[in-house]
């Protein structure tokens, strides 16, 4: 009897062992049991709220444009884009970014031929040069397609309007900045164009810098203006076309005019990274960033600016207006802003109260 008792009291001692090890296993399991079950529960409800709001973001709209522009990347296109959908959407209309960049393959040409087969309700185009583009802008109009060309004007073709700033304005602009900046030590002006089209914009700009220049020294000193075009597809080549200025055996020039922010930017530190901070002056264009801060550190005296908010807003207002009218005014004008270390705060300032 003994050894009987013995024995049922080890099977006791394992059985006690054995709760001691599942209490604790159960335990975990259940907390695992409750995480998985609370986080299915909660991943559930995300999926839900996500799905609403994608439901409540979907809209129909009348119609659809879409922007065609050389460079998506730019600031300058993501800013006038920006305004340009705001517009759109109270105008009940659906606008779609089409630039073309390198990446993608695509040329302007692409673009429109693209927007044609789709039967997009208005095109808004930066008119880059080329016959092509402006028959293609031809077809468009002939298939009840109306363009707004933005920036760059096709006088020669049948857009329907022209949003942007005038060549004359913007020269005198800039032909207003470098005389202010030809002092008694000036004696070369570089002005940097993009488009090696010789009837461009850029260039009848560079022939009118070059006349206020000649006509502001005539008798008193000798000033050269020398056009370098900067065939580059991206910013590494501008960089490079840049550089090679600077470190050139004649030189850098003492004014540097720019008409591209990309330009600008690579301007900006060349200076920095050739020493002539104070040497060389920067006439540039478009408020980045990196711009801005140039302007703050006085490194840049001064850029040209077209008002983007303006020219996104006035482009689909000239689409709105034709489509609803089968009219519209051939020329919207958009305002010229010049930044200087004496109104670039204020500048900061407005732009991020308008973005709040």
């Amino acid at each position: 009897m003994a050894k009987k008792g013995g024995c049922l009291c080890q099977v006791g001692e394992y059985m006690k062992k054995d709760r001691d090890i599942m209490v604790p296993g159960v335990c975990v399991l259940l907390v695992l049991l409750i995480i998985s079950i609370s986080g299915w529960t909660y991943y559930n409800y995300t999926i839900r709220e996500y799905q609403l709001e994608d439901a409540n973001d979907i809209r129909a709209y009348e119609r659809h444009y879409v922007l065609i522009v050389e460079n998506t990347d730019s600031l300058f296109w993501q800013s006038v884009y920006a305004s340009a959908v705001e517009r759109a959407a109270e105008k009940d209309a659906y606008l779609e970014l089409m630039g073309t960049t390198i990446s993608q393959g695509y040329t302007m040409e692409d673009m429109m031929r693209m927007s044609i087969a789709e039967s997009v309700d208005g095109i808004l185009l930066e008119y880059t040069g080329g016959d092509e583009l402006v028959r293609l802008i031809d077809e468009a109009v002939g298939k009840n397609i109306p363009v707004v060309t933005i920036s760059e004007d096709a006088p020669q073709s049948q857009r329907q309007s022209f949003v942007g700033v005038n060549t004359y304005q913007l020269g005198e602009a800039y032909s207003q900045q470098v005389i202010s900046l030809i002092d008694d030590t000036t004696e070369n002006v570089m002005i940097l164009t993009k488009n090696s089209s010789d009837e461009s914009n850029q260039k009848l700009i560079s022939v009118q810098i070059s006349n206020a220049v000649a006509q502001y020294t005539k008798g008193t000193q000798k000033v050269d203006v020398e056009v370098k075009n900067v065939d580059s597809q991206s910013a590494f080549d501008s960089e490079e076309v840049i550089r090679n200025i600077f470190s050139s055996r004649k030189g850098p020039p003492d004014i540097l005019v720019c008409m591209d922010e990309v330009d600008t930017e690579c301007a900006y530190q060349a200076v920095i990274d050739y020493n002539e901070v104070g040497a060389v002056s920067i006439v540039g264009y478009y408020a980045t960033p990196t711009v801005l801060e140039g302007i703050q550190k006085k490194i840049i005296p001064v850029i040209v600016e077209l008002d983007a908010d303006q020219m996104g807003r006035n482009g689909i207002q000239a689409l709105t207006e034709y489509r609803k009218e089968g009219r519209v005014s051939d020329y919207f004008s958009v305002d010229v802003n010049l930044i200087t270390c004496q109104n670039v705060e204020e500048y900061i300032s407005h732009n991020e109260e308008k973005s709040k």
